[in-house]
C-alpha cells in the first residue's frame, strides 16, 4: 500500500542517520586539523629520540 503525498513529506526515516553522518564528518574533519598541525612535530621528536637510541653503546 501507497502512503498519500502528505504523509511523505512527514517521513522523517532518515533523519537520524543524517545528523550521525554529519557529527562524524565534523568529527572526521576536526581529527584531520588535529594530527595536521600535532603531525610533524611529533614525528620529529619520535625521530630524534630513535636516533639517540640508536647511537647508544651497550
Amino acid at each position: 500500500m501507497k502512503a498519500p503525498l502528505r504523509e511523505l513529506g512527514r517521513d522523517t526515516r532518515g533523519a537520524v542517520l543524517l545528523e550521525y553522518l554529519i557529527f562524524a564528518a565534523f568529527a572526521g574533519v576536526v581529527v584531520a586539523v588535529a594530527l595536521a598541525t600535532v603531525g610533524p612535530a611529533t614525528v620529529a621528536n619520535y625521530s630524534k629520540q630513535r636516533a639517540s637510541l640508536y647511537q647508544s653503546n651497550p
